[in-house]
């Protein structure tokens, strides 16, 4: 059953049919994807998409891959052109480095210089991300802040004004925060737009 591993967990040595057999599986799902349409994901992503996809073909039936075992994989499709890697500076909660999958080969462009079509793709990826965590936070505050109204009315009903007035202080501060959010996730929402008409 050692044979169904991509290499073996104690050497260097490597399975070049095991490889060779995940990678046309990985390649089989990655032709289903739109044609000259960019599959963006993040860097720490790869090991969640790609081993769903492995294990049903039976490639780690016996053997679980390990996550070093798929990163060998992901380098391959690099080599391949099937797949190219974005490492970004300044990485924060809202930029991370990324990955493009395409149903073809890729053009990689002069240099480290990135094709449009994938930076545009890249940008519609990173205004998503954002949107989502936005909706997140929105989602949270909204929740506080029935919480606050609700804690306020039962000090009222209490007669305890003061502890009322604070609660609802404290919604009022968590109001202005969502309507922050409200408008920058309308910004998101109209440069999306934007990188979409540019990309027709």
């Amino acid at each position: 059953q050692r044979q169904m591993c991509i290499r073996d967990s104690n050497t260097s040595i490597f399975n070049p049919g095991m490889v060779e057999f995940a990678i046309q599986c990985l390649e089989n799902e990655m032709d289903q994807l739109a044609p000259n349409t960019p599959h963006i994901m993040g860097l720490s992503e790869w090991n969640s998409w790609a081993r769903p996809y492995l294990v049903e073909s039976n490639v780690n039936n016996c053997l679980d891959l390990s996550n070093d075992d798929t990163d060998i994989l992901l380098q391959v499709l690099v080599d391949l052109k099937r797949a190219r890697i974005i490492r970004r500076e300044n990485l924060d909660s809202m930029r991370t480095d990324v990955i493009v999958l395409s149903s073809g080969a890729m053009t990689t462009g002069d240099g480290d210089q990135i094709p449009e079509n994938i930076r545009i793709a890249i940008s519609l990826w990173d205004i998503k991300i954002a949107e989502e965590k936005i909706e997140k936070k929105l989602q949270e505050w909204s929740e506080q802040a029935a919480e606050c109204t609700k804690n306020a009315l039962k000090f009222k009903k209490r007669n305890q004004i003061k502890m009322a007035t604070t609660q609802l202080a404290k919604r009022n501060l968590i109001q202005k925060r969502i309507d922050s959010d409200s408008r920058l996730q309308i910004q998101l929402l109209q440069t999306s737009i934007e990188q979409i008409d540019k990309n027709r």
